[in-house]
């Protein structure tokens, strides 16, 4: 069993050559110290980017309700309705142009097998994020409400 080192000697070594993984076993009371300093010692595919993921839904003219299951974004998503299909959510400066993600995860939306659901997520600027939801059927594509019915989302800022 190696040595147990606190917290400041852990972020020494790691300041020396941080191509070595550091691993806690326990983050448990044994280790103690400025948090700040704990932070950096997590290596960068552990703090990549923020999270936020929440389940959706919506129906009729109404505004997207979210399940927020984690939010590290820093403050509260608050989802409109902008138009048939057109949904928004805003937090000022959150959402870094190229460096935000959106993605979806399974839902289901009445329509029968003939119908598709597509979905497009994307920010215009550092503050919004919108949700564009679409119903494919025979060739044409259709914005349609009603289509965010338990759909995981998740919003990744690098």
């Amino acid at each position: 069993m190696a040595k147990i080192k606190t917290i400041q000697e852990l972020a020494a070594l790691y300041k020396a050559d941080p191509t070595k993984i550091v691993r806690l076993e326990d983050i448990g009371p044994l280790i103690q110290g400025d948090i700040n300093t704990a932070a950096t010692l997590a290596p960068p595919c552990c703090t990549g980017y923020k999270r936020y993921i929440a389940v959706l839904n919506q129906n009729s003219t109404g505004a997207p309700s979210a399940n927020v299951l984690l939010n590290e974004l820093g403050g509260t998503l608050t989802w409109s309705r902008v138009s048939p299909g057109v949904y928004k959510t805003n937090l000022l400066n959150a959402f870094p142009i190229a460096r935000t993600g959106v993605f979806f995860g399974n839902s289901f939306a009445t329509g029968g097998t003939t119908n598709y659901q597509l979905y497009a997520g994307y920010n215009t600027s550092s503050s919004n994020i919108y949700i564009n939801t679409s119903i494919f059927h025979s060739g044409v594509i259709t914005a349609a409400d009603g289509q965010l019915i338990n759909t995981m989302i998740e919003i990744r800022v690098f």
